[in-house]
């Protein structure tokens, strides 16, 4: 099993530089060895396809230039899904804030029958472009099984903003043996594990003569993980899990579970069904089985990685803002605020502090490199900088206010 793939096109090769012309003979023939291209024609015996060989992304979702919109990772059921709705032109990595800052799984779930008994089958992954400054590494994982290929840097940014001719095509073969599929159901995952988007031509599967696609009509776990974040529950931490399930059929009541506890009981609808439940934190890495039950019956399993969520204080800090004189006169408005402060100081529990008695209010500013201004009798000041050496600099009578501004924007 092995990872073939095309060096881009003709029209980029300014881009690789001047010197791959007069690379002697015998380095071409090494680099002929390590990097077999793909086809030049058309594959044959393709099982299904996505999308069109055309150089184009016009039949999926979102082309050609609906990055921002992005919302949900492309699922498609051979036979059953619609790539112009199911399947992004754009798949993000985990360097695109706008799609979250996290890895992106698109599956793809088709059923098969007659499986021969032996064989090799390609996956083709045509893409017309990838981010140039980081381009992502992708991990193609067919039924659990994973081949990693780090893509190489595209063109720029004009082919995900809707000009896909200006993008630089590249051509992805994944070669493993037909041993690797089984009749029923069968998964194939692409993830990008780091770096930015990817846009896509069209993708198919090249399979032996005889093998013959089966209806699919199951639900399908799509996604599974236990979010970075707590919950207290009846004075226990628990972790959030989230799970997806797509079915293509009629309703049907479901369960899903974690290592059979912490239960989830749904009716399935027709498209995605998005479950959240709770389940014990955990303070080691670990796995979990994420079980999905039909009817009463097992029907599909998943392990979920565990991993500890980091342990945070949050202080809260009271805060008043009043605006004088938008609500009523600047006179009462100034009463107002003077009470709040008086009964916050009347509630505050004191007394139970060790030492002098007293009460310390403290106002953290997030003003970087700000300069503090205070009003005094007859001027302003700037603490430190107006003083002369063998002045107070721990005590100042200010007046009406202070003000911690920088060059941009301020407290008063």
């Amino acid at each position: 099993m092995h990872i073939s793939f095309q060096v881009r096109s003709p029209r980029m090769l300014g881009y690789w530089g001047l010197s791959v012309l007069i690379l002697s003979l015998s380095l071409i023939t090494g680099l002929a060895a390590a990097l077999r291209p793909a086809p030049q024609s058309s594959p044959q015996n393709l099982l299904w396809q996505i999308g069109k060989q055309d150089g184009g992304d016009g039949e999926f979702a979102l082309a050609p230039g609906g990055y921002a919109k992005f919302q949900d990772d492309g699922f498609f059921m051979v036979g059953k899904s619609d790539s112009k709705l199911d399947w992004p032109y754009v798949h993000p990595g985990p360097n695109d804030a706008w799609a979250g800052q996290r890895p992106h799984a698109f599956m793809i779930i088709f059923g098969l029958r007659a499986l021969p008994a032996a064989g090799a089958c390609r996956l083709h992954i045509a893409l017309l472009d990838t981010q140039r400054a980081t381009p992502p590494v992708l991990d193609v994982e067919i039924n659990g099984t994973s081949f990693r290929q780090k893509l190489p840097p595209g063109a720029g940014d004009a082919s995900v903003a809707g000009r896909p001719e200006r993008g630089a095509p590249y051509h992805l073969v994944v070669e493993f043996p037909l041993s690797l599929l089984k009749n029923g159901q069968n998964e194939i995952c692409l993830r990008t594990v780091s770096g930015s988007w990817l846009l896509y031509d069209w993708i198919g599967l090249e399979a032996p003569a005889g093998l013959e696609l089966a209806p699919m009509t199951g639900p399908v776990i799509a996604d599974a993980m236990a979010l970075q974040a707590l919950v207290e529950r009846d004075g226990r931490l628990q972790q959030p899990v989230r799970c997806v399930v797509r079915h293509a059929g009629e309703a049907l009541p479901a369960r899903i579970s974690v290592n059979q506890a912490a239960a989830e009981e749904r009716t399935l609808q027709q498209g995605k069904n998005t479950f959240e439940f709770l389940i014990p934190a955990v303070d080691k890495e670990s796995s979990a089985v994420l079980a999905l039950e039909v009817n009463g019956r097992a029907f599909a399993t998943r392990n979920l990685a565990l991993k500890p969520v980091r342990r945070l204080t949050v202080y809260i800090l009271p805060h008043s803002h009043t605006d004088i004189g938008y609500t009523e006169i600047q006179t009462e408005i100034e009463d107002k605020q003077v009470q709040n402060l008086l009964q916050g100081i009347a509630v505050a529990d004191y007394r139970a502090r060790e030492g002098k008695e007293s009460l310390n209010f403290g106002f953290p500013f997030a003003v970087p490199g700000g300069q503090m201004r205070l009003e005094v009798p007859f001027g302003v000041v700037r603490p430190d900088q107006d003083q002369i050496p063998s002045a107070c600099k721990n005590w100042f009578t200010v007046g009406r206010w202070a003000d911690v501004a920088n060059d941009r924007f301020g407290l008063t």
